[in-house]
């Protein structure tokens, strides 16, 4: 139960009920508007429509706190008032002390069959709450601005409206909170002093209700309401928090209702009459409230309680929603993140935080904050709607001043949030005819943020509100900025051409021949088409010099075809060519948004040139093309000029004043002053409200923007195309395991797999891997040096880490958590025994250790996997020799699939065993890991794999646990034969870091399709390490593995639990069993070969035949097949493996490196 309890809670459930509400929401949306083409043919039709699709909406809340919480809401009321509530139109006051005391409003409505009727009667701003207040305008609720003037008109308008055409036997309720917010107890406060200054009751349970929104809505009935309820809700103290929160976690709330009945009649119809009323109706409520208070029930107080029985329409309509919407993405979802890339991976999880995100902040209507570059947004979308049609002009004008509103924002992110300026040279004339004419802007991309310092200069110059962009298409998928360039009618080209030179012709002409008069726009367009890097500065030379194009030093190559099109478009309409050339000083900060957002000033220098549209050869393509290449020669000297002198200074043009202007301040105030004054009781800061617009598409728009195509790529693939390519590629899996039957053997009863509990599954459908990357990201993220001691104090206090141990004491010299989780420590705290044969590679605490019994390696106490499973076959065992073998198996002395064989064909001396030991290293512990002996390396394999925790719980229930995580394993001798030690990745520690072998890469974003299994051919020497040699490191802390062989006599100093130091005798050679080390095996007894035979071993490898159908082996199907057997790794496919991975061996064959 308590599992069952957390997965209800846990992020993904969250995230998925709020995609079904979101989805299921803006469906039900369309079709309410779909639905308006009734409304003046027949509005009763229209009306009873929207009725059920509503509560297709209403149905998913009842759900949530019914069937998914388990919350319950008991009902006192008279059982003549109880019929009385289906039969009438009613008005319902309730108390608003709850964040979800509408839920149980809808409960109670729900259970009754009245919920579809329900409506509000609320503020102006509830409408734009998505998908909820756009169902609310649909359903024709009643929103007020709180102005009484306006009000009577409208409350009194559309209430005649509702009850003229409302369809027979159908009835409605308004819900009606009086207090006009949420009940805190600042505000009843304050609502108890205008009490106490106007002589009116003070509450002790509620605030002051408002009672003009009543009176009107009463006084516009005109005595066709014929019930007023007064519910008073209270939640008991036995139940969760209710909040909607609480809901969604599946906590249950336990709530009371207390309902009474108020005729019509008993109501006076006069204002003051009316307010006195209401007055005192709010008197008993507190009283009724009170006894709720004191007794934690409404039992006793007057009324009998109602059992009410929850019906299943809600959970019919939730299930309907989840196998339409839900099963059907899900199925989408695994086929898009396993055929996807790891940015468009990372982008789909940035988009469900976001969406949970948005989800949580729509949980209280009354915390809700808009902020400005939306709103503009949704400004823009309603002229759009409403004005496009009527008048294109009018919808141009409203959108110059909009646009200004908006990008006024950035601008003030530069000019007076970094207090950075920008000198201009140009023409005095230029700049006036920049003013009065419409233009095309020239601007080199060479900066992050160039674009930004165009707006800049057009608001200084007074043109911010008609600059438009030429750009790909990607861009107007970008929130707030893209989709505002869209609604100002910016050009977006897909780049095909042939498609892009009608929409530009179309849009141009349209553009000319409808603007407003005395408004002029600027199309601000970077002919490079990319940002210029120096690698994309070496391409486009490669290619002019193929082209007999001129060859540039500081720009890209420009594409041609665009301005082409914009200018024989125009048809000679735009009368000015401008080409801006930006610099920026060499004394200043490199210009990011992350300078500017810390508020680093820069100095910026703008070269502004006009050229008159005559002398440009638009109308011939390769003319225009030809004058394009000067144009970008001309800015090439122009910046070259500027690297030199650090000014544009001597170019002819003078440097000509700019005077700050103050229109983006006083934007930026008004936007503070808005969003503070919109809700009113508002807490919050609203600066920072405001600069979220500012920081949020700043930081993740130049991400959005390169890899918006891919993820659209990826979607616009189709289910269609997605299936077609499974099925070819589980058709493709099953021909691979046909042909693996020569191979793969079946598994012994000795190693069969144990069936996993339902948790193993569980746990092995989490995205591990994805959650390291994400971990080992953050980890890498510079931190300021500021917040460097909070952070690894906290992390030291919480992990026990030993401070004064480190060699490094200084916590602000740690510039990254991953920098302090690799720290050095003072190695005279670690003396290193020599007398030893083996000592501790690394600090921390023995899981296992003890002798390799029939082949098996304890993983913990009654839990073991196979050695030959966890390292593989021999290494050195040559392919030709094991297909001599594998011919005559009957006639072999050893079993390559038997664990005690495999474990025995180890031992290069008689009369030696085999060894393991295994040491965890916890979050506290010094992160490396170093030699534990003196021994010699020659091969390291690779194994890609999962990345489950490590942590002793873990083991204790997750069979083959070693084996089913990626590793780094090298393999070797020291003076008592065999040697290999194994560093084995887990949770977060997607990097294992070997100081000498720089090429392994683990934790990779692109699995590799084959196995990487290296060896150190033709190399007598291999890498020698000595005793306590640097090894690697870890990223947060895992577990190494030793598998050695020794005398029979070697004897453990720890057991299973014990803490152990680096450098300390892990172990001893017992002289009371003193054995005397007997000759090597016969080469006919072990695969093992010497160097020279595995030279020539080698040499025969690379006469195989590697294309063979048979011996080319998906490696990605092996690894699979050996995640799912661990407990099996067959000695031919493994000896395969090499053969296919031999051809990439001569590379490491350095004795430096592996």
């Amino acid at each position: 139960m308590h599992f069952y309890n957390e997965l209800k809670s846990s992020f993904i459930i969250i995230a998925f009920l709020g995609y079904i509400f979101l989805v299921s929401g803006l469906i039900i949306n369309c079709l309410q508007l779909c639905s308006c083409i009734i409304w003046p043919f027949n509005k009763e039709l229209y009306r009873k429509i929207n009725r059920y699709l509503a509560l297709g909406i209403w149905s998913q809340f009842t759900f949530a706190a019914q069937w998914w919480s388990k919350s319950d809401c008991a009902l006192y009321i008279k059982p003549d008032d109880l019929e009385k509530v289906r039969k009438e139109h009613a008005i319902v006051i309730m108390n608003h002390k709850y964040d979800i005391d509408w839920m149980a409003g809808w409960i109670i409505c729900q259970r009754l069959g009245i919920m579809q009727g329900s409506k509000i009667v609320g503020k102006q701003s509830l409408k734009l709450l998505p998908i909820i207040g756009w169902c609310w305008i649909f359903t024709e609720s009643i929103f007020l601005r709180r102005k009484w003037d306006n009000d009577r008109e409208t409350l009194v308008k559309d209430l005649r409206k509702i009850l003229d055409n409302y369809p027979k036997n159908c009835f409605f309720n308004f819900l009606l909170f009086c207090e006009g917010t949420r009940f805190t107890e600042r505000k009843r406060l304050i609502s108890m002093k205008i009490a106490h200054e106007k002589g009116l009751p003070e509450l002790k349970h509620h605030i002051l209700p408002r009672t003009k929104g009543f009176t009107l809505l009463l006084q516009g009935s005109e005595d066709r309401i014929t019930g007023i309820y007064d519910l008073t809700v209270g939640f008991k103290k036995s139940g969760a928090k209710p909040r909607l929160l609480s809901i969604i976690e599946g906590r249950s709330c336990q709530a009371e209702i207390f309902v009474r009945r108020i005729p019509l009649s008993e109501i006076p119809k006069d204002s003051n009459g009316c307010n006195n009323w209401v007055y005192k109706l709010y008197e008993e409520k507190d009283k009724i409230y009170d006894y709720f208070v004191h007794h934690d029930t409404f039992e006793g107080n007057g009324l009998t309680r109602v059992e009410t029985q929850r019906n299943y329409y809600d959970l019919l309509i939730e299930l309907s929603w989840m196998i339409i919407i839900g099963i059907p993405s899900i199925f989408y979802l695994i086929k898009f993140l396993w055929t996807s890339s790891f940015i468009a991976q990372l982008i789909f999880l940035i988009v469900v935080i976001l969406a949970t995100i948005g989800v949580r902040a729509m949980i209280a209507v009354t915390e809700i904050e808009r902020g400005s570059g939306l709103i503009v947004n949704f400004a823009q979308l309603l002229t759009c709607i409403f004005i496009w049609p009527l008048s294109k002009q009018l919808y141009r004008r409203i959108n110059y001043y909009l646009g200004t509103l908006l990008w006024s924002q950035l601008t003030f992110l530069y000019s007076w949030w970094a207090y950075s300026n920008i000198t201009v040279y140009v023409d005095p004339q230029d700049l006036k005819h920049l003013q009065h004419e419409y233009a095309i802007i020239l601007v080199n991309h060479r900066y992050e943020i160039d674009w930004l310092l165009g707006l800049v200069a057009a608001q200084e110059i007074g043109l911010l509100g008609g600059l438009k962009i030429v750009g790909k298409r990607s861009l107007s998928l970008i929130p707030i900025l893209g989709w505002s360039w869209f609604f100002s009618e910016s050009i977006f080209l897909r780049r095909i051409w042939e498609s892009d030179k009608k929409v530009l012709e179309h849009d141009i002409q349209q553009l000319l021949n409808g603007y407003p008069d005395n408004y002029y726009f600027n199309f601000l367009m970077a002919c490079e088409g990319t940002r210029f890097t120096e690698r994309k500065r070496l391409e486009s030379m490669k290619y002019a010099r193929e082209k007999n194009l001129p060859e540039l030093k500081h720009h890209i190559l420009p594409r041609t075809r665009g301005f082409t099109m914009i200018m024989q478009g125009a048809k000679g309409k735009i009368p000015g060519v401008y080409n801006f050339m930006l610099g920026f000083s060499k004394d200043n900060p490199s210009p990011t948004f992350r300078t500017l957002l810390k508020g680093h000033s820069c100095k910026a220098q703008l070269y502004i040139k006009r050229t008159h549209t005559p002398e440009i050869p638009y109308e011939d393509e390769t003319k225009c093309g030809e004058w394009i290449h000067k144009t970008f020669q001309e800015k090439d000297r122009i910046y070259d000029h500027f690297v030199q002198h650090d000014n544009f200074d001597g170019l002819g043009l003078p440097e000509v004043p700019v005077v700050r202007n103050y229109s983006d301040l006083l934007i930026e105030i008004f936007w503070l002053v808005t969003i503070e004054l919109v809700e009113e009781g508002d807490t919050s800061t609203p600066f920072y409200l405001a600069m979220m617009f500012i920081l949020t598409p700043l930081v993740v728009s130049r991400r959005v923007k390169r890899s918006a195509a891919l993820v659209r790529q990826k979607l616009g693939t189709g289910v269609r195309h997605t299936m077609s390519r499974s099925i070819h590629g589980i058709s493709s899996t099953a021909k691979r395991i046909a042909r693996m039957k020569h191979f793969v053997k079946k598994p012994r009863t000795l190693l069969k797999k144990p069936k996993a509990p339902s948790k193993v599954s569980i746990y092995k459908m989490l995205p591990l891997k994805l959650i390291s990357r994400v971990m080992g990201w953050i980890s890498r993220l510079y931190l300021p040096i500021w917040l460097r001691p909070l952070i690894f104090n906290f992390y030291i206090k919480i992990f026990s880490c030993h401070a004064h141990e480190m060699y490094n004491q200084d916590l602000k010299s740690y510039s990254t958590i991953s920098e302090f989780f690799r720290r050095k420590i003072k190695m005279e705290l670690r003396p290193v025994d020599k007398q030893s044969p083996i000592v501790s590679p690394c600090d921390g605490r023995v899981l296992t250790c003890g002798k390799v019994s029939r082949g098996l390696i304890e993983q913990v106490k009654g839990i073991t996997y196979s050695a030959s499973s966890f390292l593989g076959v021999p290494l050195t065992a040559g392919i030709m020799k094991f297909q001599q073998q594998n011919q005559t198996r009957s006639n072999s002395n050893y079993d390559y699939d038997d664990a005690h064989s495999y474990a025995e064909s180890l031992l290069r001396y008689r009369s030696h065993a085999l060894y393991y030991a295994v040491i965890y290293l916890a979050p506290g512990d010094y992160h490396r890991f170093h030699s534990p002996t003196e021994w010699q390396i020659s091969w390291r394999r690779h194994y890609i794999g999962h990345l489950f925790s490590v942590n002793p719980k873990v083991a204790s229930w997750l069979q083959n646990l070693f084996c089913l995580n990626e590793r780094a394993a090298y393999y070797g001798s020291w003076k008592y034969g065999f040697f290999s030690m194994t560093a084995v990745g887990a949770t977060i520690v997607g990097s294992i870091n070997v100081h000498f072998d720089p090429e392994l890469k683990t934790n990779n974003r692109c699995r590799p399709r084959l196995e990487k299994t290296f060896q150190t051919m033709r190399n007598s020497n291999g890498i020698l390490l000595k005793r306590a040699d640097n090894f690697g490191d870890f990223n947060f802390g895992s577990t190494i593995v030793l598998v050695f062989e020794a005398p029979d006599n070697l004897v453990f100093n720890f057991k299973s639990g014990d803490p152990i130091r680096l450098g300390q005798s892990l172990c001893y050679l017992d002289r009371r069993k003193d054995v005397t080390t007997q000759n090597i095996k016969p080469s006919n007894e072990s695969p093992t070969l010497s160097t020279e035979e595995s030279e020539s071993s080698n040499e025969e490898d690379e006469n195989l035949n590697v294309g063979n159908d048979e011996q080319n082996i998906d490696q990605e199907l092996l690894v699979d097949t050996v995640a799912l057997d661990a407990a099996i790794v067959d000695a031919g496919a493994t000896a395969n493996r090499e053969v296919i991975s031999n051809d990439n061996n001569e590379q490491y064959s350095s004795t430096s490196k592996i």
